[in-house]
């Protein structure tokens, strides 16, 4: 195993390992090459500062440089810490041991005392940013708390571009919940000024950031606290009477002499100083709430860490909250607050609070305390939920942008209901918490964070297995037909190197397919009878992968119009380039907002090649009543096929291929005819339809297979052209034959068979696939 830092102090030796990192740096360096970014050096930072035998002892090391990348998501390295002989013979039974707030990380980590080693495995999967280690180990009669901390970088996307505009988007929706607790990495913090909800978790970095300064400050104010001069009145005796007094009390006590009174009393007024005032009431009113906080936060965290499945905190981090909740309490017992009051407020702005010693470090950090993230700059750090996570949500919130650029309207109060439980905000997932979207051509759309499918919901289950894709799309039309779109966002790359080009895994197309098959939508009918169909007409995973997607070609184009599975590269960009290919294909679903649609239907989506590949020996129809008229005069033919034509006993029909196609007729449609019906001339400039055929089969033939009796005609120009050829069964007879002008040309007219005999006027027979043919 390489062996990837090797750094020697005056205490210790940090070796880092890490098998076969160069696949992870050629892709970082291509992902940031492809945004115009430079590959950063990873740095290794050490607080206190370490001395190395290398460097003048009088010039501590804060940092260590190393020549390119080399800590990465997703990988395995070796932290080993190699402590010198002379230090660790002194440690007896006080091992050196690491202190993180996960207690898996603790856990990892092993002191060997033959070696003199302190030594784990490491790998922070999907958390990147910063992961930071205090290793402690005993010097003497001090215990030395050493902070070792590098970045983790993500490969499939840029730190500093495509992650913090992920971040930005995230908050602008969902605020507070990218935000965790327990994860292996922190990021740094930027500053926001938006109003924000009350949440521990940012108090709990904020208040870690200016700890130290506010126990200084507090410190500071219990050696000289701030006091005034108070008036206050006493009742004395007479013989008690001492000091200067006023003129009017001795004309006052004169006059009681006099009069020989000697056991009257006199009030005077006095002065003293007084530790009661509003600036110490203040301070007392920060260090209760400080503390309530923080037996908040224990209550919270230890609530969390009691479910088996949530044993992630390490007791050194609630060993850390009860220290600091004692040193306050420690202060809060001081004599100083036994004589304070409790705060009401202030009445006008302190001095003393803004400008006296002490008393300005503890308010300074209670204005930022209070305000959370306003003030945080990139010293302050916070775990942030993994970027996976980030990613499938991110993605999640593309999708709905589109819908809005493509003419939707958001329904007012029906987003996702985040809930704030103190140290983490949760999102409410399914189709309740979904996002709902109208438009003025009656297409209405559900779109669902993790909605889950099992066998008890309706009307789409599932059998067998429990399903909860990613995100799913839900679109109803004003005809009543409902279909369904996934995506599942996969922050996972194949990287293929010889095409320069990024895939999908295997697995997550197989996962596509998973999903288009379990779903099952179940029709509303008289139990115990069951209708099942399938309501999902695509899947589709969504990527980190990088292409110019303006001149490039998906790679999965091909299988997502023949089959409707495949994927779509979707990444951040500031001009909308990065999802491109993702909108182009919500566009040609549900049409762009500018375009000039007339009544939106669902026709065309039953017609895409993907959605009728059917079961072998099976058809797939949409209408089990498609009857197709052909009306217009075709010269040429004979005699005999007119007769047969005139008395509804045609056993055949055909038309050329290229005739369907200039009405813009997909070949689906034409496969999909159950009666055929062809007008027969009553003279130049009327026809009429009197009767109806069944249709047996219908396929594509070459003209020169068909024969005279089959067409009733010998002109032929191309024996090799295509023709649908119609087997026809028993004509019917239709009750009131419907005539209308003969058309100049030849034309097809796609309806209902149940219309030929309701309906007596021709131009009010229905279009079907209106939308698609005209």
């Amino acid at each position: 195993m390489p062996e990837l830092v090797s750094k020697r102090t005056s205490d210790f030796e940090l070796s880092i390992w890490c098998n076969s990192i160069e696949a992870s740096q050629a892709q970082l360096s291509r992902t940031l090459l492809s945004r115009g970014a430079e590959t950063p050096a990873s740095v290794i930072y050490f607080k206190p500062s370490v001395t190395c035998p290398d460097v003048d002892p009088a010039t501590p090391v804060a940092q260590l440089k190393l020549d390119a990348p080399v800590f990465f998501e997703n990988k395995n390295y070796d932290l080993e810490m190699i402590f010198s002989n002379s230090l660790s013979s002194q440690f007896g039974r006080l091992y050196p041991k690491v202190r993180h707030r996960l207690r898996a990380v603790e856990e990892s980590f092993r002191y060997n005392p033959k070696t003199g080693s302190l030594r784990a495995t490491i790998n922070t999967g999907n958390d990147i940013g910063w992961f930071s280690l205090d290793i402690l180990y005993p010097v003497g009669k001090d215990i030395i708390s050493q902070r070792v901390a590098f970045e983790v970088l993500p490969v499939k996307m840029d730190m500093t571009g495509d992650v913090e505009s992920i971040n930005r988007d995230i908050d602008a929706e969902y605020p507070l919940w990218r935000f965790a607790l327990s994860q292996k990495t922190q990021q740094h913090l930027q500053a926001d000024r938006r109003q924000r909800q009350k949440f521990l978790l940012l108090w709990l970095a904020q208040f870690e950031k200016l700890r130290l300064d506010m126990e200084r400050g507090l410190k500071h104010i219990v050696n000289a606290p701030h006091s005034r001069l108070l008036d206050y009145s006493l009742s004395v005796k007479m013989d008690r009477l001492m000091g200067k007094m006023s003129p009017m009390l001795q004309m006052r006590v004169r006059e009681s002499i006099n009069a020989g009174v000697s056991n009257k009393r006199f009030t005077i007024n006095k002065k003293r100083l007084s530790l009661d005032t509003p600036e110490n009431r203040f301070i007392k009113f920060v260090i209760d709430s400080s503390i309530k906080k923080i037996a908040r936060i224990t209550y919270l965290a230890g609530g969390n860490d009691n479910l088996p499945e949530n044993q992630r905190l390490s007791d050194s981090f609630f060993e850390d909250l009860k220290n600091w909740s004692n040193s306050l309490i420690h202060i809060r017992n001081h004599r100083l607050f036994q004589e304070v009051g409790d705060f009401s407020g202030m009445t006008r702005e302190s001095l003393v609070l803004q400008q006296k010693p002490g008393y300005s470090k503890v308010y300074k950090a209670w204005q930022q305390l209070k305000w959370f993230l306003d003030q945080l700059g990139n010293d302050s750090t916070l775990s942030v939920r993994n970027v996976a996570d980030l990613y499938e949500v991110w993605c999640f919130l593309q999708v709905r942008n589109i819908l809005l650029e493509l003419g939707f309207s958001e329904t007012v109060n029906k987003k996702a209901v985040l809930v704030n439980r103190g140290l983490d905000v949760t999102m409410k997932d399914g189709m309740a918490g979904a996002f709902h979207f109208c438009r003025d051509d009656g297409v209405s759309i559900r779109l669902a964070h993790e909605p889950i499918f099992r066998e008890g919901t309706k009307p789409v289950r599932t059998w067998m297995t429990t399903q909860k894709p990613d995100i799913v799309l839900k679109a109803k039309f004003p005809d009543g037909s409902e279909i369904f779109w996934i995506f599942d966002a996969k922050y996972r790359i194949d990287t293929d190197l010889m095409e320069n080009s990024d895939l999908v895994p295997d697995d997550a197309i197989n996962q596509m397919h998973r999903y288009r098959d379990a779903l099952i939508y179940q029709h509303k009918v008289a139990p115990p009878y069951n209708e099942k169909s399938r309501p999902v007409f695509g899947a589709y995973v969504l990527y980190p992968g990088f292409y110019d997607q303006s001149g490039q070609q998906n790679p999965y184009q091909e299988a997502i119009e023949e089959i409707g599975i495949g994927a779509f590269s979707l990444l951040p960009s500031s001009d909308n380039s990065g999802s491109l290919w993702l909108r182009n294909f919500l566009e040609s679903k549900l049409a762009a907002a500018q375009l000039p649609y007339s009544k939106m239907g669902a026709e065309k989506f039953f017609v895409e090649e993907a959605v009728r590949i059917p079961y072998r020996g099976t058809r797939v129809t949409h209408y089990n009543d498609l009857t197709a008229i052909f009306s217009g005069r075709v010269p040429g033919r004979t005699t005999e096929y007119l007769q047969l034509l005139a008395n509804g006993e045609l056993i055949c029909y055909h038309t050329r291929l290229l005739a369907t196609e200039r009405q813009a007729i997909e070949n689906h449609i034409i496969r999909e005819v159950r009666y055929l019906s062809v007008a027969s001339s009553d003279d130049a400039k009327i026809e009429s339809l009197k009767f109806v055929y069944s249709v047996k089969t219908v396929h594509l033939v070459k003209r020169g297979s068909l024969s005279l009796e089959q067409t009733g005609s010998d002109n032929i120009t191309d024996p090799d052209e295509d023709y649908w050829y119609f087997e026809l069964g028993r004509g019917i007879k239709l009750s009131t034959p419907l005539s209308h002008p003969a058309p100049a040309h030849f034309e097809v007219l796609l309806t209902g068979y149940d219309e030929l005999e309701s309906i007596t006027n021709w131009t009010q027979l229905p279009k079907r696939y209106a939308i698609l043919t005209h």
